[in-house]
């Protein structure tokens, strides 16, 4: 449908809520500034309005403005207000953000400007919204250093800056906010050493997920990582990390217990500032899938696709909450740790094109949830592990690559077969003819001898049985008799 004529000629407008009401049309400029002028509160968003904002807009009394999933176009205006809420993700907006973005608008408390063609650079003015809590200008053309005033923003909770194309060092000052929940900074051109400043905060920091996936980051991964025991998602993929994994990685308890650290207040913060329209790429299960709605949800590490050497540390097998573990691409080498089958939650293991050698632990069948596994290209050996869950994960091509592994789904044969290895579908084949057999002798010695037994050991029952079954004899011959009777009958009139 179209814009509403009559809300286009309306005057003194306190509120406008005309959102996802399948608005197709194009509105002027001027309107624009009136209702700016006049309202407190507008939502105009999940429609197809095509507008261009005014280049300047000023009002003491807007508070939010919610503009997303529209076809906006122009620059970001200057809007000179106290609005604490501005919502203009996924539209067509293009330049840059004002530079004293921070002065204009100082009381702003969420920013969502993600999924538009923003260029430039990020301002440093941002730093003066004293309360800013959610921030979010992912998938724009943003370029440049990011600014290092973070730690005046105290109140910061959600930082996504990923998918632009950001350089220069991660500032520390980014990092070592206490309070932050969500840090993304993946798919841009970063480098330098991943920053954790110790001690930086009196308590625990809040952080949940950490992303900075796909950029120039290098040095080892810092053992300060360590103290974020609330971490649910760690991706620190394709980077130029090297050195060794922590060992202290246990120190994750949120993945360890399972137990979740926001109190109701603060979850229901997030989705006052919109946590729903945060998306994250997640390598899982063999493909990319885009977390949304459940993002808070995602229980990951992903270290993939770096330089990274030594043994895989035992301590990560405690983290029994793990959805994914993703160590594929590396120089890891080392026997897969035994106790790996502690992780009972896992779904997906990648531990590919790495160096790790011995034989793969039994214990892996016992995860009853893995339904994708990748341990080809390492140098492992022995025979693979059957049973339970790893039978329904028969692809050879999970184990190429490892020319001292033998057995199902291999066609090499291991030291002892006889015969060339079974075929999936004979595995546990004499189980179940086993079965079967079990299965008719107890049908037998329960239909039969349940029956026959008890006439048998008691004889009222028996002299019953068979006086019933003479009775019934007698009957059925009478009946025959009857039949041939009428039948004969029948015959005789119609000869007649």
């Amino acid at each position: 449908p179209s814009f509403p004529v009559w809300l286009l000629v309306q005057t003194n407008l306190s509120y406008v809520i005309v959102s996802n009401a399948g608005i197709s049309d194009i509105v002027e400029e001027e309107w624009f500034a009136r209702l700016f002028s006049s309202c407190w509160f507008v939502d105009l968003s999940n429609n197809s309005i095509t507008a261009k904002l005014p280049p300047r807009i000023y009002s003491e009394m807007l508070e939010k403005v919610d503009l997303s999933r529209n076809n906006f176009v122009g620059q970001i205006p200057l809007w000179e207000t106290n609005a604490t809420q501005l919502y203009l993700q996924r539209n067509s907006f293009s330049g840059s953000i004002p530079e004293n973005i921070g002065e204009l608008m100082p009381r702003l408390k969420t920013f969502f400007v993600s999924r538009n063609q923003i260029s430039g650079r990020l301002p440093s003015s941002i730093c003066k919204m004293m309360g800013l809590k959610f921030l979010s200008v992912s998938h724009n053309r943003l370029s440049g250093q990011l600014p290092d005033c973070w730690n005046k923003l105290r109140s910061l909770k959600v930082v996504d800056a990923s998918n632009n194309s950001l350089s220069g060092e991660i500032p520390s000052s980014l990092t070592s906010l206490c309070h932050l929940i969500l840090l993304m900074l993946g798919d841009n051109n970063l480098h330098g050493d991943i920053p954790f400043p110790p001690n930086s905060c009196r308590q625990v920091p809040l952080l949940y997920i950490l992303q900075l996936r796909s950029n120039l980051l290098g040095g080892n991964i810092p053992e300060e990582i360590c103290r974020l025991s609330n971490m649910r998602s760690l991706d620190l993929s394709n980077n130029h990390l090297i050195g060794s994994i922590p060992k202290c990685l246990h120190n994750f308890t949120a993945l360890k217990y399972g137990n979740r650290s926001l109190d109701y207040e603060e979850l229901f913060d997030l989705q006052d500032g919109t946590i729903n329209e945060q998306t994250m790429l997640v390598g899982t299960k063999g493909r990319e899938l885009e977390y949304s709605r459940t993002l808070l949800e995602v229980k990951n590490i992903d270290l993939s696709e770096n330089n990274l050497i030594g043994e895989f540390p035992k301590g990560i097998c405690r983290l029994a909450f793990l959805d994914t573990l993703n160590l594929s691409t590396n120089y890891l080498s080392g026997s897969i740790p035994d106790n790996i089958g502690d992780m009972r939650w896992l779904e997906s293991l990648d531990l590919s094109v790495n160096k790790f050698s011995g034989p793969i632990p039994s214990s892996l069948s016992s995860l009853t949830l893995l339904n994708h596994l990748k341990l080809s290209y390492n140098n492992l050996s022995g025979r693979i592990p059957t049973g339970y869950q790893l039978q329904t994960l028969n692809d050879s091509s999970n184990y190429q690559g490892n020319p001292l592994l033998c057995g199902v789904p291999l066609l090499t044969r291991c030291p002892g077969d006889i015969n060339s290895p079974p075929t999936p579908s004979s595995l546990g084949g004499s189980k179940d003819k086993l079965w079967l057999y079990l299965s008719i002798a107890m049908g037998y010695i329960v239909g039969f001898w349940g029956v026959c037994g008890t006439l048998v050991m008691k004889e009222s029952w028996r002299q019953a049985y068979f006086r019933y079954v003479d009775e019934l004899k007698e009957k059925l011959l009478l009946w025959i008799a009857l039949t041939i009777a009428r039948s004969r009958s029948m015959i005789e009139k119609g000869n007649n």
